[in-house]
């Protein structure tokens, strides 16, 4: 995204004194440097800090960037003391029960928002604090994550202690913290290449020591913080921007096809023709030959769907149109089921068996499962002819595909057979155009009865089949432009 380089832009200009004047009366970082010895030597001497041996010098080829002449290289080490965390034993109740101590873990960082943070989710008593190898750290350290994961960042806005996933910097002067943590923002990529270990890369404190940093005259530093965050506001209120545009791109190809499918069975993307005659007349020729299957035993009678009310009724359709509830215009609506997995015999056959797994299609032409003639024959699933519609009604609730094969089906799909006067593509986009929300408390699924409840706008044959043809010349272009925001998205 354009506001996370231009956020990364900023922060390396202004590590490298390119966003602030160089002023003469700043002084030179070098006499800081000294500074900040004195200070430590005083902190050595009243025994609140250890004397550590000497860092070795930073050489040119550590060098990543110039800086200005009234700057200097110096390693983290040499401007702050390094500091890592503990955790009280936590079945020891001394250490936690009342704690008012904030105790911070990487996870208590993950969702800070700015730069200060002043407590995690638990707390520690004094006992906790002196009885484990966490340290009070005190307002102004710079907290980084060293592992689990490397990188999160934040200041200090009280005292607080931290966990074994922490190498903090407790400058020996407190006016760097500001500028110390901006700078750690840009390099915590560099650093984290800088972690070892097998499990999870973990940065020791003696790699954090060594990290090299460019050093400003202190008045500097206190102008490049202020700049940087004059600026970071701006920032991020384009990364919203961005963000909102971003989610706007994903969701308009579907909003367009979920708008261009529904204009398709509320009749707006076709004309009404005299001549396609009158839907009712449809429905009539699909109950005789209803009426004549049932007569001939090849299909079952079924119990009289209800009236559609008008309170039922979502939106208006042409005048030639007319409602029908689903099952009264399917001629068969097949089940399906799952040969026991416990007998090999059932399985690996010449038989594709579909599951819901094998539905992420327009048509199914394969199943990643196979059973045999007897997988079939004991148990309650049905070969469907090819040719035919196939919904998820449990587990992929609202999905549905043609398929040109003979294929089985599990118990979690439902074959919808149509006669011949019905445009089966019309009805699979009318499908797509379900709002299912299901039953159940483990798997939500809808009932052969809902289903064949479920209202269909009915239009007459030639324009089901005019329908079709216009959805199938959009919906390509719908394609286009989500292959356009995925490959925008990756370049």
């Amino acid at each position: 995204m354009i506001a996370e380089q231009l956020k990364k832009s900023i922060l390396q200009a202004a590590i490298q004194g390119k966003l602030t004047q160089q002023l003469p009366e700043d002084g030179d970082a070098r006499d800081l440097l000294k500074e900040i010895r004195k200070e430590k030597a005083r902190l050595i001497k009243d025994g609140k800090i250890k004397k550590e041996k000497p860092l070795p010098e930073i050489t040119e080829d550590e060098i990543p960037f110039e800086v200005p002449e009234n700057w200097c290289w110096v390693r983290l080490g040499e401007i702050g003391q390094i500091i890592g965390g503990g955790t009280p034993r936590t079945e020891d109740k001394l250490s936690w029960q009342n704690g008012e101590i904030p105790w911070l873990t990487p996870a208590d960082m993950k969702n800070i928002e700015g730069k200060y943070v002043s407590h995690g989710e638990r707390y520690i008593t004094e006992y906790g604090l002196k009885h484990s190898s966490t340290q009070l750290m005190p307002e102004g350290a710079i907290l980084f994550s060293s592992r689990a994961p490397i990188g999160y960042l934040a200041i200090a806005n009280n005292d607080v202690t931290t966990n074994q996933g922490f190498k903090s910097i407790v400058p020996y002067i407190f006016e760097m913290s500001e500028f110390i943590y901006y700078y750690l923002m840009t390099i915590t990529h560099e650093i984290e290449k800088m972690g070892s270990g097998t499990t999870f890369k973990e940065v020791s404190g003696s790699v954090m020591k060594k990290v090299s940093i460019p050093l400003p005259p202190l008045k500097e530093q206190q102008r490049i913080v202020e700049r940087v965050e004059e600026l970071l506001p701006e920032i991020k209120s384009l990364k919203n921007d961005e963000t909102k545009l971003e989610e706007l791109q994903k969701s308009f190809p579907k909003k367009m096809k979920d708008a261009i499918l529904q204009y398709a069975i509320q009749g707006k993307l076709t004309q009404q023709l005299p001549e396609d005659g009158d839907a009712r007349d449809l429905l009539k020729e699909i109950q005789k030959e209803k009426a004549r299957l049932i007569k001939e035993d090849k299909i079952k009678k079924e119990k009289p769907l209800p009236e559609i009310t008008e309170d039922e009724i979502p939106f208006e359709i042409p005048e030639n149109w007319c409602w029908v509830r689903l099952g009264e215009i399917v001629l068969q609506n097949l089940g399906g089921g799952t040969p026991s997995k416990s007998n090999p015999d059932y399985w690996n056959g010449g038989i594709p068996w579909a599951s819901v797994k094998d539905l992420n299609c327009k048509f199914l032409d394969s199943t990643q499962d196979n059973i045999s003639r007897d997988g079939l024959k004991n148990s309650s699933s049905n070969l469907i002819p090819a040719g035919n519609l196939i919904a998820c009604t449990r587990m992929g609730l609202g999905k549905v595909v043609y398929n040109r094969i003979d294929v089985a089906i599990n118990q979690d799909l439902r074959a919808i057979i149509l006669p011949g006067n019905i445009n089966k593509w019309y009805v699979f986009y009318f499908y797509l155009t379900l709002n299912f929300t299901g039953k159940g408390a483990t798997v939500k699924g809808v009932s052969v009865e809902n289903l064949s409840n479920t209202m269909l706008p009915l239009p007459p044959l030639k324009e089901q089949k005019r329908i079709v043809e216009r959805i199938e010349e959009l919906l390509p272009e719908i394609g286009k432009l989500e292959n356009y925001n995925a490959k925008s998205k990756y370049n």
